[in-house]
């Protein structure tokens, strides 16, 4: 009897080993440090031990390697209000995230992204009238988009810029733990624009809670977007006299 042997074939996918890096952004005041994050992946998972480049506006803030949570941090000084971009790379992938730089006591607009600009997720564009609105927001005061719920920080700041809305950080809602970050570090929050659960997390901060749908427990419940510019203008109740 004669034996065949046939050698396995083994087909690797080759965006398994593929290097992906995300570098997310933050807040943060004039003058005061900010630890900045870079995640990096090869194909699905996160990858530690890598050697991340740090650059911020295009200058080099140094080399970091990532821990075993695939997390590299590295320190910036903000040096002047304004926007930041930061930008990671490792294996020839590169990431860009934003700082948002606030003078101390600058105040914030938060606007939930799945529970206030999102129609029917994203294969369909923004509810009526967002974009106009959230351009006048913009031009009067910083603007911060949260994620609430859906995963993927990548897609979400790809769908933001894709749809033409005024560039802004992309922070984690965080079950209403912002709030308290940014409080933290000196800063106000003007408005929270979004669901009914994002919207009352930030009971407690004077601030403007603008929901979508019933609320009748805010100061601004609205079924779409043509009046909120107008509510963000306004004094913001304050029931507590925080901030």
């Amino acid at each position: 009897m004669m034996l065949l042997l046939i050698s396995p074939v083994i087909i690797a996918d080759a965006s398994v080993s593929e290097a992906e890096v995300t570098v997310y952004d933050e807040i943060a005041v004039n003058g005061i440090p900010v630890t900045v994050r870079a995640e990096t992946r090869k194909g699905f998972f996160r990858s530690g031990g890598e050697l991340v480049d740090f650059t911020a506006d295009g200058k080099s803030l140094g080399k970091k390697l990532s821990g075993g949570d695939g997390i590299a941090f590295i320190e910036f000084l903000p040096y002047k209000a304004g926007k930041v971009r930061i930008e990671a790379s490792f294996e020839g992938s590169k990431g860009e995230g934003l700082i948002l730089i606030l003078e101390k006591g600058g105040e914030l607009v938060f606007i939930d992204v799945e529970g206030s600009l999102l129609e029917k997720g994203f294969t369909i564009g923004p509810r009526d009238g967002s974009r106009d609105a959230v351009d006048i927001i913009a031009k009067r005061s910083a603007v911060v988009y949260l994620r609430s719920g859906l995963p993927g920080h990548s897609m979400i700041k790809k769908w933001i810029s894709e749809k033409g809305f005024p560039p802004g950080p992309l922070i984690a809602w965080d079950e209403g733990a912002i709030f308290e970050d940014v409080r933290s570090i000196g800063l106000k929050v003007r408005a929270v624009i979004g669901s009914e659960a994002v919207v009352s997390s930030a009971e407690g901060y004077g601030a403007h809670q603008i929901v979508f749908g019933e609320g009748p427990e805010h100061d601004g419940s609205v079924d779409d977007w043509s009046m909120v510019p107008d509510i963000v203008r306004g004094d913001p109740v304050n029931p507590k006299g925080e901030l």
